[in-house]
């Protein structure tokens, strides 16, 4: 229990990293490297992209670093959609690395445009017009005569793009990839998504994403996803319960069989809307540990911590770390999800933790970049 109870208290801010101008850099996992260095793997997409480039457009990128504060080199792009009718043409996005059995392993969530009509491209173009544009539609051009959508009402407009860009979002599913070094070739695990949806009603029928990964004292493989009922989804009158669930392997690739009592932590017992998001896990002392970001358990603000016995039954969480003006001084710009960390990444190194990685908006270029967080295991195991 000492790790959950101190988790806290250990976190000790050293700065953000990789602050990249004109891009925005989120979702930072970090894996060591034969080469002694550190390889750092990351979500980005454009800044003059809209918001919801992260499940449009956006790609996995890999930067290089000879001590773990930095500073880091981007080296290539690591992974990104692969087009066509492929499951995750659009988008790679929140991914987790590991080093497992002499191989490196990562997952990711991907996306694709097989729920909709528009092109990658045309409904960037067209989210875009509805950031920088709120109160009107678009002026009539070729994409707006293409789809019919010059003669509708602002709110028309609206509502049919965001129903285009719910499309994308339930198109999420999660994969995995496997290279031989952190400098790749990467290669996907089959055409299909590692874990794929639930049928009918089940609790992960609506998406499957942004995964934590695992290998088992007991030399078992575990994927952690958070996933959403459809029926909650598509409902007007209630919530949707973002809830995690876990499938297990006795090989890398798989086949990954989702547990029986998913989902395995599901927050709406506690309140209304209470859910959780961005897990990772470790194991240490003997026990699971499984940080993630705080929906409404408290607020959107702090992280939460929970652990485990068997990796399976999660006790109560209590906080994991707070919210950006606990560790730093830096302006706040009033720009959307300010304020906060998410998605947090642990990283490991001889057994140990060692360091976590988190995304914020702000900074030079207010804009979402990595940050990191040293742990002193003194804190953490006393």
């Amino acid at each position: 229990m000492s790790v959950q109870r101190n988790f806290a208290s250990s976190l000790e801010f050293q700065s953000r990293i990789l602050e990249v101008k004109g891009e925005q850099v989120w979702g930072a996992s970090c894996v060591k490297g034969p080469d002694n260095k550190y390889h750092l793997f990351f979500s980005q997409w454009e800044e003059d992209a809209p918001h919801a480039a992260w499940v449009i457009s956006c790609k996995v990128m890999h930067a290089v670093a000879d001590d773990i504060t930095g500073p880091y080199k981007v080296v290539g792009t690591a992974l990104e959609g692969q087009g066509g009718d492929a499951w995750d043409a659009w988008t790679i996005h929140n991914p987790t690395v590991a080093e497992v059995d002499g191989k490196y392993v990562l997952l990711y969530l991907g996306s694709s445009g097989k729920n909709i009509e528009y092109t990658a491209q045309e409904l960037s173009d067209l989210l875009l017009s509805v950031e920088e544009n709120p109160t009107n539609i678009p002026k009539d051009n070729h994409i707006m005569e293409k789809f019919g959508l010059q003669n509708l009402t602002k709110e028309e407009f609206d509502n049919k793009m965001w129903q285009a860009y719910h499309g994308v979002v339930l198109s999420q599913r999660v994969g995995m990839a496997i290279a031989d070094t952190p400098y790749g070739p990467w290669q996907r695990v089959g055409t299909t998504p590692i874990i794929d949806v639930g049928e009918n009603n089940t609790w992960d029928s609506a998406l499957t994403s942004n995964p934590a990964f695992i290998k088992t004292p007991d030399n078992r493989y575990i994927i952690y996803y958070k996933g959403c009922n459809r029926q909650g989804w598509d409902s007007v009158d209630s919530p949707v319960n973002r809830c995690y669930g876990l499938a297990i392997a006795d090989n890398l690739e798989g086949p990954y069989i989702k547990h029986k009592e998913n989902p395995t932590i599901d927050y709406s017992k506690f309140k209304k809307n209470a859910q959780l998001e961005d897990a990772s896990v470790f194991f240490y002392k003997d026990q699971y540990h499984m940080i993630a970001r705080d929906m409404g358990m408290e607020d959107h603000v702090r992280g939460i911590i929970m652990s485990s016995d068997d990796g399976i039954h999660f006790n109560d969480p209590v906080k994991s770390y707070s919210g950006v003006t606990a560790y730093t001084k830096e302006p706040i710009y009033g720009l959307g999800r300010e304020g906060r960390y998410e998605r947090p990444q642990i990283y490991m190194e001889d057994g140990k933790p060692k360091a976590v990685f988190m995304a914020a908006v702000g900074g030079k270029y207010k804009l979402s970049t990595s940050n990191l967080f040293l742990i002193n295991l003194d804190k953490l195991d006393k």
